[in-house]
């Protein structure tokens, strides 16, 4: 049997707006809810793959994913963040100066959104 990724959860304090952003940004739609009391808002990355979205009170660790995508895509997105008015940078250490040269990748962005730190990149450095 061939592995492939289900879905992961990010743990955020506001789960709604936090799974409504980033289907925004990313060009994506919310799919509903799921889990027990459906406690997840559900974010299909591709026909594979999520993002649950899961409130939490308590303190949590930072999240981190990261995403390939082609170079229209990354673009889409990019215009989609500054029409929003969303902070992004070139580093995990610097998510604020707007800038998109990628230490592995032609071009990438790291935002922080809520306890989780995304990454998008496109064209990796060979």
């Amino acid at each position: 049997m061939a592995i492939s990724l289900n879905h992961v959860v990010c743990f955020t304090k506001d789960n709604e707006a936090s799974a409504k952003q980033f289907a925004d940004v990313m060009g994506l739609t919310i799919d509903g809810y799921e889990g027990f009391d459906n406690k997840f808002v559900k974010v299909g990355v591709n026909e594979e793959s999520a993002i649950f979205f899961q409130k939490v009170e308590e303190n949590y660790p930072l999240q981190h994913l990261a995403f390939e995508v082609d170079g229209d895509t990354f673009n889409l997105v990019m215009d989609r963040m500054l029409e929003q008015k969303l902070s992004f940078g070139n580093s995990p250490t610097n998510t604020t100066n707007q800038q998109t040269d990628h230490p592995f990748a032609e071009r990438g962005l790291f935002w922080f959104q809520d306890g989780c730190l995304f990454e998008l990149m496109t064209d990796a450095k060979e």
